[in-house]
């Protein structure tokens, strides 16, 4: 069986959003009920993607916390979702 690997570009400070992403990457801004990320991976895993890797950069801390069942590699400082 063929597994497929995605990777998502989420390290952008967002700089021409101004405020809306002072304190938090653009990747976490609200898109409809869920983030912009939660809407990626959700896609990515209906579309039959296993494994998920982010490469990360602005307050990637924001993005690990609260989300239990992300790593994050000191190793190669990117994000990625665990199944």
């Amino acid at each position: 069986m063929l597994q497929y690997h995605a990777v998502i570009l989420a390290s952008g400070k967002g700089s021409r959003l101004g405020a809306l992403t002072a304190n938090k990457p653009k990747c976490l801004l609200p898109l409809g009920s869920e983030t912009i990320i939660e809407r990626q991976i959700r896609l990515l895993q209906d579309s039959g993607v296993s494994r998920i890797t982010m490469i990360v950069g602005y307050r990637r801390d924001a993005l690990a916390a609260g989300r239990p069942r992300w790593t994050l590699s000191r190793g190669l400082r990117g994000l990625g979702r665990s199944s």
